[in-house]
């Protein structure tokens, strides 16, 4: 099925859009992660977009999945939102993808109802 197009944006109007969207449907502590490839393969990400494109996705989807069942981490499924984004600030080829995480009542909160802070805002990290 094609994909809607979508306007595009210049960037800090992008930023306050994003906010915007996110503020109203993040009304719970999430975190943020970033999967993002080497700029070593860029040519080859140019000549096979789809196909590479695809596979950050899938792969860095899958690593979220399988990191968050793993007991180390936190032995749970989780659900999250991701971004694609191809390009970076400066306008250079930069492939990488975003994920927004909803963290779960049981870690953002305790019994009394007060919010634990996060070591960081990422959920995994390397």
């Amino acid at each position: 099925m094609p994909q809607p197009a979508l306007p595009e944006v210049p960037g800090e109007r992008a930023r306050k859009m994003a906010g915007c969207a996110l503020g109203r449907t993040a009304a719970v502590p999430y975190f943020h992660d970033v999967f993002t490839l080497p700029h070593e393969l860029s040519a080859l990400v140019l000549q096979n977009k789809r196909q590479l494109y695809d596979l950050l996705c899938r792969t860095s989807a899958t690593t979220m999945l399988e990191l968050a069942r793993d007991p180390k981490h936190l032995g749970a499924d989780i659900g999250f939102l991701g971004v694609l984004h191809t390009w970076g600030q400066n306008l250079e080829h930069h492939p990488h993808v975003h994920y927004i995480v909803p963290a779960p009542a049981w870690l953002s909160t305790t019994p009394g109802g007060s919010t634990l802070r996060a070591a960081s805002s990422c959920l995994f990290t390397h």
